[in-house]
């Protein structure tokens, strides 16, 4: 009898390899769907934040040309909330709190929020920013 050479792989050595890879394959694809549902949840969110920038800049620039915070609300569709009070967490449009004469001066302090519905719950996006009253470049400092 001759004796035989040992080629190749044992049943053992190849299930052990395919247990293996087949762990790690599982761990990737859990990371690319995490990943996917924060890049999903991200744009959504920064969608809303250019609509809450957009809002802002409407608002700043009335305020600046000196129309009433009323007919701002009006006008845009905006839902104003009387300062003291908190934001409509079940609405789904701009809500935004004006605080005129903030700190006694002739600023107005402008806190815009956007409610919206995500697949864990309700999330928002808030931003806070200040306008003058009028022409800026009349105001003697």
């Amino acid at each position: 009898m001759t004796p035989q050479s040992k080629k190749g792989f044992t049943l053992v050595e190849v299930l052990a390899a395919i247990i293996i890879l087949a762990l790690v394959t599982t761990g990737i694809l859990a990371g690319l769907g995490f990943s996917q549902k924060m890049v999903l949840t991200n744009s959504a969110k920064d969608a809303h934040a250019a609509q809450v920038q957009q809002a802002a800049d409407i608002i700043i620039a009335r305020i600046n040309d000196s129309q009433s915070i009323y007919d701002i609300a009006e006008d845009m569709n905006y839902l104003r909330i009387n300062p003291g009070e908190s934001f409509i967490t079940e609405e789904d449009r701009i809500q935004f709190i004006a605080e005129e004469n903030f700190n006694g001066s002739d600023l107005c302090r402008i806190t815009i929020a956007l409610f919206f519905d995500t697949a864990k719950g309700r999330d928002s996006v808030e931003m806070v920013c200040v306008a003058f009253h009028g022409d800026i470049n009349q105001h003697e400092y």
